[in-house]
This record gives structure tokens, sequence and C-alpha cells, in this order.
């Protein structure tokens, strides 16, 4: 089985880049390609995928011209940020255009199973444990706190750098860069705290990987409990990350562990393959 996965990572995540070493390592053929820049009928002739995934936002009128005139091809679709509106004007879409689709892929778990005939399949965010690059250069510093907007105040008595993957924050914190650049310098630091952390993702993943202890501080979210709930769910045991709590986790090294085991790119590749009959 061949998979053409377009390149439609962003600064919070990068699924098509850890899905497709996965695959490759998992011995199927997969490849990566940037839709809005590369010829699609240069990469699926070239290429001549079984699969394309493809995020929903970068669907391009090319891409939908090639599948209509092939026989062969099937769609998996990143539906990641769809509102509910988007995404039936979407199935309608590849329904109406009878666009062969093998099902429709989130992290969002508050979406349905299926919707308009189409299974909805859930896989959470991941570490991308690939290539982490290393630092030519060294550094300590304390704390870092990781934040979506500008914090009110940070009353850290001791070193600390803000740091934040939202390209809206670039020029306004000490550190802005995409969550895969981000990981290389996870280990400078001794603790990392998100600030009102909404959901589980990528680079909270990957700081647990780094061995940092990392928390979150959801001090103006009114439901704090619930990611507690999220977190011992997901790792099938109590585990306090709550930075405020006197309680909190200080050894990192079990949770690191099963995060590497259970919540890498491969583990969600794994997930993936697992839905495709025959694969």
């Amino acid at each position: 089985m061949k998979f053409l996965i377009d390149n439609y990572s962003d600064h919070q995540q990068s699924q098509p880049l850890y899905l497709n070493q996965a695959f490759q390592k998992m011995g199927y053929t997969s490849g990566i390609f940037d839709i809005t820049k590369a010829s699609v009928f240069d990469a699926c002739d070239t290429f001549d995928p079984d699969i394309v995934l493809v995020s929903a936002a970068r669907m391009s009128h090319d891409l939908v011209a090639y599948l209509l005139q092939s026989a062969k091809i099937e769609l998996i679709v990143n539906i990641d940020n769809v509102s509910e509106d988007n995404l039936k004007q979407l199935t309608a879409f590849l329904k109406g255009n009878n666009i062969k689709v093998k099902f429709l892929l989130t992290s969002d778990y508050s979406k349905p199973n299926n919707v308009d005939g189409f299974r909805i399949v859930k896989i959470m965010q991941a570490a991308d444990m690939n290539q982490i690059t290393e630092l030519h250069f060294d550094y300590h510093v304390e704390k870092a706190l990781v934040v979506d907007k500008l914090p009110l105040r940070v009353g850290f008595p001791c070193s600390f750098h803000v740091l934040s993957t939202s390209p809206e924050l670039n020029g306004k914190v000490d550190i802005n860069m995409s969550s895969i650049a981000l990981r290389s310098i996870l280990p400078k630091y001794d603790e990392i705290i998100f600030e009102n952390l909404h959901s589980i993702n990528q680079l909270f993943l990957n700081c647990i990987c780094s061995g940092v202890k990392t928390y979150y501080s959801n001090t103006e979210i009114k439901k704090d409990n619930d990611m507690k709930n999220i977190i011992n769910k997901i790792y099938g045991k109590e585990i306090d990350l709550d930075y405020n709590s006197k309680d909190r986790s200080r050894d990192f090294s079990e949770i690191s562990e099963m995060t590497k085991n259970k919540h890498s790119g491969f583990n969600r590749a794994k997930s993936v393959i697992s839905q495709i009959k025959g694969a």
C-alpha cells in the first residue's frame, strides 16, 4: 500500500511528517509533498498512491480533478479545526462528486463518529520524536511558560522564558517557534508550565518526552478538574500535573517513558493503519 501525504503541518502540529516517517518504518511506501506548491498531477502520476492524506482546508481543485479521473485512489481527510457547517459542506461535496473516502481523521474527540455516511476516526495528537535537531550552544533557564495569548502577569521569582507556538505572538514573547522547532530547547529548562491548557497537544507531549517536569496552570479555566481527568485517562493512572497543586508529580521518568511508548507518532500511525481494511 502506498501513501501520498500533503504536508499540512502548522505551528502547532506535524502530524503528516510523523505519520509519513512511521508508515515508512512499518514497511509501507509513503511520500510527502506540498499540495500548495507541487503539481498534484505530477505527484500522483509519479508516485501512483493508493491513498492520499490531505487536510480539508488544503484540498485543491487539481486534487479533486485528479481523483475524479482515478479509479484507484482513496482519500483520508484530516478535519481538525473544521466547523460543523463546513464539515457538512465538505461531506456533501465529496458525496456529490463520488470521491472515494476511506475515512475522515481528527484529534477532536467532540466530533461525532459519523457524518453523512462518512466514518470519523479519532486519534490523539502525538509526540513527534523524529529528527530532533541538537543545539550548537548551551544555556540553562529555570522555568518556561508556554502561552497562546499574552499573560497578564508572570510571577516567577527566578529566571524564565515565555514561549509560544502562536504566530500572532511573534515578537511579543521571548521565543516564538513551531512546536517541532521548540523540541530542541526543551531540555534547557527545569520546569515547563502551560498556561491555560485546553487540550493535550503535541508540544505538551513532547515536553513530557524530554524528561523535563511539565505542568499546566489553568487559572482562567473553570473546569480545571477536566484536564486532570483527561490526563489520568490517557495514562491509565493517577498523575498530578497541576502546577498549582502541592502534590504535583516531581519524578517524570515513568511518565516520560509511557509517553514515548504509547503516545508517539508511531503509535498514531498504527491506529490509522488499523482502520484500513487489508493494510
